[in-house]
């Protein structure tokens, strides 16, 4: 049914998390978490898997999209069982953009077939737009508020491009974009009050300079890149464009996630594998160097995606080894102040203009 390619704010972080279509849930090594360690989530997140499960019961999809739903639903579970809240959060994202998808296609079926109904969705959706610019909440964790900020943004585009998208392609294809809208928004106003263990939140800043030069560092990759890679390097592309717009907004800890999910993209290519037991010796001294008293909430999040990666084969020892050797690296570094930066070589000439205004015109 749906049009589009739904998933994780971006394809790139999409496919980091392992949402991809179709893609069977991850058997792990790992044993689960006690019980104990998955209730103390808290009852929203667990409660929120169980609430789109039944939700999505009661929409009685067939085929694939059902499928895909519940698959990134039982991955989101079977993190809870982990303990891994972090991953679970993000995972969770998927299942409710797609949700929110289908839903609306289904709450207006016949705008899927009739211009007139297409039109009036639209005019009864402008008097009622949503937030989605909104400032997310500061005291929450920084994996909330990043995941809050990259859903806003997304759903921003989608909402003011689904009209012209349903006329120009098809109406469902308009009302799943309108829908993905829904979902993501509906997400990020989740992770205003979804409990995550936190600390003392430190203060972001603006990386437009480490954009910048990530920017520099994927074209130099992108003229040695074999064709077969060429998506990564669009998905990277399109995790720095959203990192600029949030940077834009001053939404520092999304633009943190957008620069270290494309940075991770750009070092599975560059980097040399490390072996499972290297890896896993610098995940757990990572883990040991973390304050209790701090919000950890981003690194653990890569932390838990690295450990799942183990379990993925080849490709997700390469990513694995990617966070264990640099993406941790890099989120320590952007905490710190910005590092002084030389002028850009074309801003530093100066150039006198003499414009001529030619007599009586």
């Amino acid at each position: 049914m749906r049009c589009v390619k739904s998933g994780l704010m971006s394809v790139a972080l999409l496919s980091l998390i392992g949402c991809q279509t179709h893609a069977p849930v991850v058997q792990r090594t790992r044993p689960a978490a006690a019980p104990n360690v998955v209730s103390s989530t808290g009852t929203n997140l667990s409660g929120k898997v169980a609430d789109l499960s039944q939700s999505l019961s009661n929409l009685n999809l067939d085929g694939d999209d059902e499928k895909q739903i519940s698959r990134e639903l039982r991955e989101t579970s079977n993190d809870l069982a982990h303990g891994d809240r972090e991953l679970a959060l993000a995972d969770l994202q998927a299942a409710w953009s797609d949700y929110g998808s289908d839903a609306f296609i289904l709450s207006h079926a016949g705008a899927a077939k009739d211009e007139a109904l297409f039109a009036k969705v639209w005019k009864e959706r402008a008097q009622d737009s949503p937030d989605s610019l909104k400032q997310v909440n500061r005291s929450q964790p920084l994996l909330a508020q990043a995941l809050g900020e990259f859903a806003r943004d997304q759903a921003n585009g989608y909402y003011h491009s689904s009209e012209a998208w349903g006329r120009e392609t098809t109406f469902e294809g308009g009302l799943a974009y309108a829908g993905q809208a829904e979902g993501l928004y509906s997400f990020a106003n989740f992770c205003d009050s979804v409990t995550l263990p936190s600390g003392q939140i430190p203060t972001l800043r603006s990386l437009a300079g480490e954009v910048d030069d990530l920017e520099s560092r994927i074209l130099a990759a992108f003229g040695k890149a074999p064709a077969a890679e060429d998506e990564d390097f669009i998905d990277m592309s399109s995790s720095i464009k959203t990192a600029r717009e949030l940077d834009a907004r001053k939404w520092y800890a999304g633009e943190a996630l957008a620069y270290l999910v494309s940075d991770l993209t750009l070092t599975k290519h560059e980097g040399t594998p490390l072996s499972r037991s290297e890896v896993l010796t610098r995940l757990r001294q990572e883990e040991a160097s973390w304050s209790p008293a701090a919000d950890n909430s981003i690194p653990r999040y890569f932390v838990e995606l690295a450990k799942r990666d183990l379990d993925q084969g080849e490709d997700g020892i390469i990513q694995a080894s990617a966070i264990a050797t640099d993406t941790l690296k890099r989120y320590r570094q952007i905490l710190e102040p910005a590092a002084p930066r030389p002028e850009h070589p074309l801003l530093a000439k100066r150039v006198k203009i003499t414009l001529v205004r030619w007599p009586y015109t």
